[in-house]
């Protein structure tokens, strides 16, 4: 979505919204709009909206549920699906998207193994077939083993892909150069891991191998090293 619809409610541009959820013990829901232009922040919805629904089906108890908690990330398996409309007011004078929508699903599994480690496994889909998007199709996968090691009991190690298929019109209009240069499609393979340090202290080294960055440029290797600190 932020790749359609760029400089909405997102890092690095922090807009104004408004979010409003329900749940149950096997369904949620809850729906939101935020500033369609949150860039310039000159007035609350003047230049726009972008409104989103999701809804959540939620089965299989886990022991650390609470139905009090305003969380919609419970149940051992979860399935949700999603949809959003952005609506500028003016795109063409602040060269923001066009008027577009799309659509999405996410599926996810959890599950207790041996030793107190947890295995989770989420595939996750979107879609925005218009044909002013860049990206119409996206595709992401990926599984977390938590405790790791005996050792290491608040550490997590992941591994994920994610899969981009790429308008080439679009795409090589923004970067200036002829459309049959572009690919198809972008992949990205990541391998990653979380060592807590201490309660409020984690270090994350995260590999990153990416086919066809933006379907035009060559295959990267990236590597990285973040550094959380939690307050709360």
């Amino acid at each position: 979505m932020t790749v359609n619809v760029p400089g909405t409610a997102t890092y690095p541009y922090s807009g104004l919204g408004l979010l409003v959820g329900t749940h149950s013990e096997h369904l949620s829901s809850k729906v939101a709009l935020f500033q369609g232009d949150p860039q310039h922040q000159t007035s609350t919805i003047d230049r726009g909206y972008m409104a989103l629904w999701e809804g959540g089906l939620h089965w299989g108890k886990e022991e650390e549920d609470d139905l009090e908690d305003s969380s919609d990330n419970y149940g051992q398996y979860i399935l949700k699906a999603g949809a959003w409309h952005h609506q500028p007011s003016n795109p063409d004078r602040y060269g923001l998207s066009p008027t577009t929508s799309g659509v999405y699903a996410v599926v996810e599994g959890n599950w207790s193994l041996p030793g107190e480690r947890r295995l989770g496994a989420f595939v996750q889909m979107g879609g925005a077939p218009q044909d002013i998007n860049p990206v119409p199709w996206y595709l992401g996968l990926g599984l977390r083993l938590g405790h790791p090691f005996a050792g290491r009991p608040d550490d997590s190690l992941s591994i994920g892909m994610a899969r981009a298929w790429l308008r080439p019109g679009p795409v090589a209009e923004s970067l200036g150069v002829k459309t049959t240069a572009i690919g198809n499609a972008e992949t990205a393979y990541e391998l990653t891991y979380v060592a807590k340090l201490t309660e409020h202290l984690s270090l994350q080294p995260d590999l990153q191998y990416i086919q066809h960055p933006n379907g035009y440029f060559p295959d990267a290797t990236v590597g990285m090293l973040r550094l959380h600190v939690e307050f709360f």
